[in-house]
Parts: structure tokens; sequence; C-alpha cells
């Protein structure tokens, strides 16, 4: 499945000679390209892209704060910034206020096509974590149910009664109700077991998203403040 890209810069030129170079080094890529960054933030709050190339100069709104706007609807979105060497301390307060990665012109094609691939991977890991965080919100809440309906049942036995077929029913019901539990006490262990994998999982998951998000701001500092 190919990942969407959106590129946002009010320079025409721009629009239209970076998607050819990305579409070049990144061919798994689907590029749009919107001239307006209030537009842009619409079609953002749409849900259709993921990961954004934005201009830090633009009018109406900058790149910077585009960004900003952006994680509030959207914090899966990685948000890359065009910016020229004029631009650095701008840059670099933007980095730190949450963009991904930096973009300096003039271009490098490899390293825009490195950044991109790498935004894109964050993005698939960040959406990959989520969904995993949900399925277990929906294993913790389905054990939480079992386990309080396996310690409310009634463990006595079956009440006395003069009638003997009315005492084997209820006698056979007992017994079927206990199977019933004794199965249910057996997914409770298998369940914890996965709750268990799933934590882990989480963790290690978390782990990677945090590197690559790392990974991705040292360069961008290493580029804006070369040694």
């Amino acid at each position: 499945m190919s990942a969407s890209l959106l590129l946002v810069d009010d320079d025409p030129a721009l629009l239209e000679a970076l998607p050819i170079t990305l579409t070049l080094r990144v061919p798994s890529v689907q590029i749009e390209t919107c001239p307006s960054p209030v537009v842009a933030l619409e079609l953002i709050r749409a849900g259709r892209y993921d990961t954004l190339i934005t201009d830090l100069r633009m009018p109406q709104m900058d790149g910077a704060t585009l960004a900003e706007e952006i994680r509030k609807v959207r914090d899966d979105i990685p948000v890359l910034l065009i910016t020229g060497a004029a631009d650095r301390e701008l840059a670099s307060r933007a980095l730190h206020a949450g963009a991904f990665d930096f973009l300096l012109k003039p271009f490098d094609r490899d390293v825009i096509a490195a950044s991109v691939r790498a935004a894109l991977e964050w993005h698939r890991l960040k959406k990959k974590l989520s969904h995993h965080q949900l399925l277990y919100a929906g294993l913790s809440v389905r054990y939480q149910d079992l386990t309080r309906a396996y310690h409310e049942h009634d463990h006595s036995p079956s009440p006395r009664v003069r009638n003997p077929e009315t005492r084997t029913l209820l006698e056979r019901s007992h017994r079927t109700v206990e199977r019933s539990f004794e199965r249910i006490a057996r997914s409770l262990v298998r369940m914890e077991s996965r709750i268990r994998l799933c934590e882990y999982l989480l963790a290690r998951q978390a782990e990677h998203v945090a590197d690559l998000r790392e990974q991705a701001r040292r360069r961008a500092l290493t580029r804006l403040f070369p040694c």
C-alpha cells in the first residue's frame, strides 16, 4: 500500500519540481501539492495524509506554526520543514517544538529522499503502535470482565431439594456452570500471558518510535549547525 504525502509551498516552481525528485527516489509515495498552509491544515484534519513537507517561510501562516497546529489534531503526522541557511535559529526552535526534520536549501536529493523515508517509517510505526494500544486496551477490559464474573460466581453446591428429578437437573446444571467457569479460568491464564506479551511488545515499539524520532532530530540539528 502506497503512502501519501502533502507538499505545501507558495512557490509554484518548487511544487512542480520537488514531486518529480521524490517520485524518482521514493516511488512508493503518492504526492499531492497545496499552495496554501490554511487549506493544507484542513486537508490534514480530514486525515488524508501520512506526512507533510512545508516551506518555513510562507504568507498567511509560516511552516513552524503549521507544524504546531497539525500536532494539535494529528500527532502521528511527521512534518518536514523546508528552510534556508538564514532561518537556522527559527528552524531550530521549530524542531524543538515538534517538527520531524528539515530540508535545507539548496537541496540534496538523496538527503530529501532519506528524510521522507524516515518520516514515513516513523508514521507507519506510530500508527501500528496506536493500533496495538487499542487492541491491548480491549483485551484488558475483556480480562477484567471475565475476572469479575469468575469471582462473582457462586461456587456453593447445588441446593438440596426433595424432588429427585429437580435435584438431578440442578446438579447437572451446576456441573455445567462449573465446567464453564473452569474454561473461563483457563482462558484468564492464557489472556494474562497475552497481556504480558502485549505490554512487552508495546514497550519495544514505543522505544523504536522514540528512537526514530530522536535520530531524525539529531540529523536535523547536525545539518542546521554542522561542526
